[in-house]
């Protein structure tokens, strides 16, 4: 199967990536994930970076409805690597 991740080693897309997760002490749940990314790809270098945070454990948690012109994450992706395709 040919993914994105083969995509990426194919078309030459180098550098590294880094998550950082902090966990709490007393109840061993994620508070924190920070993600790094460096790297050449054909189109030029890339530097990402992304933060999310965790808390009100065990409490509610309403979800909307989708947007009405929201996309798939495969087709939003797709996009971006049309020559790929997503690893099962």
């Amino acid at each position: 199967d040919y993914g994105i991740t083969q995509h990426f080693i194919d078309t030459g897309v180098d550098g590294p990536i880094t998550i950082d997760i902090w966990i709490g002490k007393a109840d061993y749940l994620p508070y924190k994930l920070a993600m790094t990314a460096s790297g050449n790809t054909p189109f030029g270098h890339m530097e990402a970076t992304a933060d999310a945070g965790f808390d009100n454990y065990n409490k509610p948690a309403p979800i909307p409805d989708a947007p009405t012109d929201a996309v798939s994450f495969t087709d939003w992706i797709s996009g971006l690597f049309p020559d790929a395709s997503p690893t099962p």
